[in-house]
């Protein structure tokens, strides 16, 4: 179903080429995990853990040490443990193919939650002192306990967490107005190495816009015909939004008029209700 729900984050993360994905092992759910585990993927402390099946940045935490994961792995479903990638900005890039070779439709800049410190409030008053951030706290009680007593200096800008999602409290930014050939061209370099992939959101971590025009960017998750255009949460009219939406639905449908043409199969309607069922209701 192209990526719509329900698919497996390794199983896509498969099709990414070696240059340019973060190193990630699968655990399966209940499975014995051990350090050796992480050592044979040349893994470290700290690390990110994430649901191999979920969306919405759903239960994905940053794990800083053992104890941290073990729990984890007591959750009783299948997840994927990750790198924890040091480049300092984070995107979310919408590409595909064209007739030309391909096209980056959007470029999302994610902002992570930052307090900024006045030398005498904690991190927990800046919060919740924030008319945004506030709406956040009890998420940030439960996954970032340690940091709420941290009283930043004045000026100095405290970032609470590095998880680019909405539900974790970071601001997607618009980027399209820097996109370039350059940046396009990089792209087209990896994804005509991705077989049978012709639309997808590319998360990935950089040093720099110029970094990524380079070609040096690290991607850590692909998703696929649901993930939305990042940068239409920046758009202070709705309309604009709907508009972009309904830009890369029409993207879709004509890739999709593509590979049917070309033999490619559609999913019978029962199996896709039975999807649908199992997904969201079973």
């Amino acid at each position: 179903m192209g990526g719509f729900f329900g698919e497996q984050k390794n199983d896509i993360m498969e099709l990414v080429p070696n240059g340019y994905k973060c190193k990630e092992i699968l655990v399966k759910a209940n499975a014995e995990l051990s350090p050796s585990n992480l050592k044979d993927a040349d893994l470290s402390f700290p690390l990110f853990a994430k649901p191999n099946v979920g969306e919405r940045g759903f239960e994905v935490r940053e794990m800083s040490e053992w104890e941290d994961l073990r729990l984890y792995a007591t959750k009783g479903f299948d997840f994927v443990i990750q790198e924890k990638l040091d480049q300092p900005l984070e995107l979310g890039v919408l590409f595909h193919s064209t007739a030309q070779g391909g096209n980056i439709s959007s470029l999302c800049i994610k902002e992570f939650m930052k307090v900024k410190g006045d030398g005498l409030k904690s991190v927990n008053e800046l919060i919740l002192d924030h008319p945004r951030h506030r709406l956040y706290h009890a998420s940030i009680v439960r996954d970032h306990p340690d940091v709420l007593d941290n009283i930043p200096e004045r000026g100095e800008y405290h970032v609470v967490h590095k998880i680019g999602n909405h539900c974790k409290g970071t601001r997607f930014r618009n980027g399209n107005d820097v996109i370039s050939k350059e940046m396009m061209d990089s792209f087209a370099k990896m994804f005509i190495q991705i077989e049978g992939v012709e639309y997808g959101r590319f998360d990935v971590k950089t040093e720099s816009i110029q970094a990524l025009e380079q070609g040096n960017f690290k991607v850590f998750e692909l998703n696929g015909v649901s993930a939305e255009p990042g940068h239409i949460y920046d758009y202070k009219n709705v309309f604009f939004a709907y508009r972009d939406l309904y830009k890369h639905w029409f993207v879709l449908g004509k890739l999709a008029k593509k590979n049917i043409k070309k033999g490619v199969k559609t999913t019978p309607f029962l199996k896709f209700f039975q999807q649908i069922y199992n997904h969201f209701l079973a």
